[in-house]
């Protein structure tokens, strides 16, 4: 499966999109909002889908576009039309002429990022790092399956008492963990009991890749180990209303089934009604609750409109808030938020004032005047750029976007089907650097972290704690040559 045909549509799209809006303008800031924010399809996907190799489902361009989708195409839509409290949130102290600026600087930052994402050609050699798969056995997959169980369902058990115990009247809510600290009550994320749930998402993945590069059907027993496998993987997010990580559960499962299968366009298309049904239910759920909590109705949301509601994704709200904020409201922070990551490890419980990591959390306080609990409005890696060195910032971190998105993309993308871990460890990578789209620095190093220690957590058992017998088939590598053939354009 190739984009370039679907990105040139976009980028067609986008284009008669901003002209039918200045078309429609006379000289009206919304409908300068909507028209900016429909190109920044093209300013993102033109040149690579003219300039680049033939660009695959699984590449980490494709990941940002569903950012850019949710945050910048649907989001400048409702900002310049919507009528809704949720947008009246957003708009803050803002006039839709701010949004429309910081709408055309958004397209000039996704111009740059496709342009450096098309002209980058180098990659890292990573065939060495890739983890093993020799000793891999089907014979003792049971006992690792039934180890990362018990381990994740522990998780899950002690983070749904942590945040206030399970009822099925408050199901799909969000979480916190509340403690007091010096007569104040703090507030915590559970991170290590949402770590040691997580490891069941890698196991489901690996135990996907494991059985699919055998080139055999599943058959029913190995079918039923990964429909459990997936049903508890997807527990925590559906009971803390994170869709955002569940939906990662679904394209994890994308990068290993295509790395092994061929996929067409039915039926990825068919496939990804799934997902769309389960995200959904869970904002209704999330609704619901609501709802209940402030004794209002229960209405029905279009996904689409709750999406750009939400401020996920490359999102412009953030994006301008940040670009007129800073420094009036909040003092450029010369490279501090950069770092710290390095404090993240000791818990909240233990060091209640330790420097923040969630940079969205100052954002929301500082910037936006509003009280934040947790993340807050994250900026995306391009706005960290400006908060800490301004304009230079915001375009060089654009740059420096583009190429490590195509520098992991050359990387990976020849060698995803080596072994059965290979397009496990593409997937963490890329969805968390994409990552950055939505969260600053720090946070997207710990949220990396988490996963990659999940993922060896779950190798582990998969390898050296059960598989003592190597099996039979090997898994060899591909050699330098064939790397080389795959990475020619063609």
């Amino acid at each position: 499966m190739k984009m370039n045909g679907l990105y040139l549509g976009l980028s067609l799209y986008g284009i008669l999109a901003a002209l039918l809006a200045l078309v429609l303008s006379s000289g009206q800031s919304n409908w300068l909002l909507f028209g900016f924010g429909q190109l920044s399809l093209p300013a993102l996907l033109l040149v690579p889908s003219l300039l680049s190799r033939p660009i695959k489902v699984t590449d980490p361009l494709n990941l940002l576009l569903i950012g850019v989708i949710i945050g910048t195409v649907l989001q400048s839509a409702l900002l310049a039309f919507g009528d809704s409290p949720a947008r009246t949130f957003l708009m803050a102290d803002w006039t839709v002429d701010d949004y429309a600026t910081g709408s055309l600087w958004m397209m000039l930052s996704l111009f740059i990022i496709g342009t450096t994402y098309s002209l980058t050609t180098k990659r890292i050699k990573i065939r060495r790092f890739l983890p093993s798969a020799k000793h891999f056995s089907a014979a003792g997959v049971s006992i690792g399956v039934l180890i990362g169980i018990l381990v994740s369902l522990f998780a899950l058990v002690t983070y749904l008492k942590a945040t206030g115990g399970f009822s099925l009247s408050e199901i799909s809510r969000k979480r916190t963990v509340e403690f007091i600290s010096n007569g104040q009550v703090v507030y915590a994320g559970g991170g290590y009991s949402q770590l040691f749930a997580t490891i069941s998402r890698y196991v489901l993945l690996i135990l996907l890749g494991f059985f699919l590069q055998r080139k055999q059907r599943l058959g029913f027993a190995n079918t039923t180990v990964l429909v459990l496998m997936f049903l508890l993987a997807a527990a925590l997010p559906f009971v803390s209303s994170s869709r955002g990580s569940l939906l990662q559960i679904f394209f994890g499962m994308l990068y290993v089934f295509v790395a092994f299968r061929n996929v067409s366009w039915r039926s990825l298309l068919i496939t990804a009604l799934i997902p769309i049904f389960i995200f959904t239910a869970m904002t209704g759920l999330r609704a619901a609750w609501q709802a209940q909590t402030s004794s209002s109705e229960v209405q029905f949301k279009n996904p689409l409109l709750t999406m750009a509601e939400s401020g996920n994704g490359l999102a412009i709200g953030s994006t301008t808030a940040v670009l007129y904020g800073v420094p009036e409201r909040m003092p450029y922070q010369l490279g501090s938020t950069l770092t710290a990551w390095v404090f993240a490890p000791i818990p909240r419980s233990i060091w209640p004032g330790k420097p923040e990591t969630a940079l969205g959390r100052r954002v929301k306080e500082e910037i936006y005047h509003l009280g934040a609990l947790r993340n807050g409005f994250p900026p995306s890696f391009m706005a960290e750029g400006y908060i800490n060195f301004g304009w230079l910032g915001f375009f060089s971190f654009s740059a420096l976007f583009g190429f490590v998105l195509r520098l992991i993309a050359n990387s990976f993308d020849p060698l995803k089907s080596a072994t059965p871990t290979a397009p496990v460890l593409y997937y963490i990578v890329a969805s968390n650097f994409v990552g950055l789209s939505n969260i600053n620095l720090s946070l997207a190093v710990i949220r990396f972290g988490m996963d990659l220690f999940a993922f060896l957590f779950a190798y582990m058992l998969l390898r050296y704690i059960i598989a003592r017998k190597p099996s039979h088939r090997r898994y060899p590598l591909p050699s330098p040559a064939e790397v080389r053939t795959q990475l020619t354009p063609r």
